[in-house]
């Protein structure tokens, strides 16, 4: 055999035992069983609670825990966050008021060194915490929406964004997506079935 031919296959060798021992020292550091099924659900192995900070991130060690909790318990808000992660931005949740009586919003859109920077204010004191994880869930489904559209960089972009893809919502001068809604049910839905066990 050529023996160029023979390193790349052994190189090829070698990156797949290192990948499969990777995923093993994953799991077992991890604990999570989603690791374990890496080829049915690859995003789904992006993102572990402890992983959840690469790209979603809070100065709140509350709204943290919360996050983390999300991750552990729904597979809805495991892939937001997966997504946001192979996304080049960084996403902050921020303990605040939105004004109008919205108890969230994607408060700010802006550029830093490359990555776009997205802030979510959600209002703690409107929200029990099996509620405010479906809230973040739902407005973290709105971060993916603004980074679908690479033209979304700033807060007027964004605005310009909503009006051809939103509609008005319940909330006073809210606007809404059916996605963010569907996404926000379905992390509620699956706290709650958990909670029911």
């Amino acid at each position: 055999m050529n023996p160029t031919l023979n390193r790349v296959i052994v190189v090829f060798a070698m990156c797949g035992m290192s990948l499969i021992a990777s995923t093993r020292a994953a799991t077992a550091q991890t604990g999570h069983p989603f690791i374990d099924s890496a080829l049915q659900k690859p995003e789904e192995a992006l993102v572990s609670s402890e992983a959840a900070d690469l790209r979603v991130r809070s100065h709140s060690s509350s709204i943290r825990a919360l996050i983390h909790h999300a991750v552990d318990r729904s597979a809805t808000f495991r892939r937001l966050v997966a997504t946001i992660n192979g996304r080049d931005a960084i996403v902050y949740v921020e303990d605040g008021a939105c004004g109008r009586g919205v108890r969230a919003c994607v408060s700010v859109v802006s550029t830093a060194g490359g990555h776009r920077m997205l802030w979510v204010k959600v209002d703690r004191r409107k929200e029990a915490d099996w509620n405010l994880m479906a809230t973040i869930g739902h407005e973290l489904r709105h971060t993916v929406e603004i980074l679908d559209d690479p033209t979304v960089t700033n807060s007027a972009t964004m605005f310009f964004l909503y009006q051809r893809i939103g509609y008005r919502g319940t909330e006073q001068g809210a606007m809404e997506t059916t996605t963010a809604v569907d996404a926000g049910e379905a992390v509620r839905s699956e706290l709650r079935a958990l909670d029911r066990r």
